[in-house]
């Protein structure tokens, strides 16, 4: 009898073992399965970033690009100012220098026909003259003006 029941508390104790060993292998089953969807959702999550930061650094170089882009234009039209800056100061300085040669050349008519007056001879005054982009105007009436190129003076 001793026998019987010892096998009998065998059986009873490997049907126990192998119950509890059933209902470990499930629950760590439930385990292993819930970490798998966790691991899941994070790999999905980190995808998710991942293509916001390629997002992100595709909108940054395309601003970069931009920004290189407008340097070059700013730095073009600075040179453009500067030179038109440098071409304004040599149109100034050439048409002081014309009418200074205009009001030279007005005195001496003045004295000529000052001098042309004491003689006895009739010959017209001008009354009035002006210097523009390398020409010399003299005006002599409403209707007689003569234009000398400042090539043609020199």
């Amino acid at each position: 009898m001793l026998k019987v029941t010892r096998e009998s508390f065998e059986t009873t104790t490997e049907a126990r073992t192998s119950t509890n060993l059933s209902d470990r292998i499930e629950q760590l089953e439930k385990v292993v399965a819930q970490y798998r969807d966790e691991a899941n959702i994070a790999q999905a999550e980190v995808d998710r970033l991942l293509e916001i930061l390629k997002e992100m650094e595709n909108e940054k170089s395309d601003k970069d690009k931009k920004i290189a882009e407008l340097e070059i234009q700013m730095k073009e039209q600075s040179k453009k100012l500067a030179n038109l800056k440098h071409k304004e100061q040599v149109e100034k300085k050439k048409n002081a220098q014309l009418l200074e040669e205009a009001r030279r050349r007005e005195d001496n008519l003045a004295d000529d026909s000052h001098q042309l007056q004491h003689t006895g001879k009739t010959y017209v005054t001008v009354e009035g003259f002006f210097a523009r982009n390398g020409f010399i105007m003299l005006r002599f009436s409403e209707n007689f003006v003569i234009k000398f190129r400042e090539d043609e003076l020199g």
